[in-house]
């Protein structure tokens, strides 16, 4: 009886923080992530650090990083997935974390994304 019990609070904690996750945040209508984090970069480095994430979040285990480099600018960067889980609609959602490195700077941040019906991979907005 108590494990049942038990059970059916971890569902609705479960259940409660998907809800709050859809609520409190947006899903990003394209893929392009903030100019902020981008900003100072070639066309060329936002092009191969988007088709990184894609890649990276369809194919990778948790853990291993998807890794870039422009060879004409010398920019480079990584996506690492951080944690897989599927929310209450169904939709697959990932923590990530991604890098870039260019001269004498290195950008670092931690996001979550959610894969579309597309199969594509939208950065989730606080």
């Amino acid at each position: 009886m108590r494990a049942g019990r038990a059970r059916r609070r971890i569902l609705a904690s479960f259940a409660l923080t998907a809800f709050s996750l859809l609520t409190a945040c947006q899903i990003v209508g394209d893929t392009q992530p903030p100019a902020s984090f981008y900003g100072a970069l070639a066309a060329s480095d936002v092009s191969l650090a988007r088709s990184a994430l894609q890649d990276t979040l369809e194919t990778r285990v948790s853990g291993e990083p998807g890794n870039w480099r422009n060879g004409a600018t010398g920019i480079e960067g990584s996506v690492t997935p951080l944690r897989t889980y599927r929310i209450a609609s169904g939709t697959y959602c990932r923590d990530y974390r991604e890098i870039v490195t260019r001269p004498g700077d290195i950008l670092t941040r931690s996001r979550t994304a959610c894969r579309n019906a597309d199969g594509i991979w939208l950065p989730v907005e606080p």
